[in-house]
């Protein structure tokens, strides 16, 4: 993987404390109580799925109708969501996020 890259969204101001980016998850001083992913991709759901195993109830907000970004076969999307919604993260699949409060 090379990497990912913030999506910007108009109003919402990625600070690193209480709105953060993939490298911002990483670095949290304690574990949330609970955290929206915006983005259902791999590297998303991957950091979701640590928090949740750490106690965060983790929502995954999804633009797309699947889980794992574009170009993942189906049969594994279904799979991974599948395994994912076991550990306990929720997903809000074919949704547009459009504002913070």
């Amino acid at each position: 993987a090379t990497g990912s890259e913030v999506t910007p969204f108009p109003g919402i101001e990625v600070d690193e404390e209480s709105i953060v980016s993939s490298t911002g998850a990483l670095s949290l001083k304690e574990v949330p109580e609970k955290m929206i992913v915006i983005g259902a991709g791999v590297i998303g759901v991957e950091l979701g799925s640590v928090w949740s195993r750490l106690g965060t109830q983790v929502t995954a907000v999804e633009f797309m109708g699947h889980v794992g970004g574009m170009g993942i076969d189906m049969d594994m999307s279904k799979q991974f969501q599948r395994i994912m919604t076991k550990q306990g993260i929720k997903f809000k699949l074919n949704t547009k996020v459009t504002a913070w409060s």
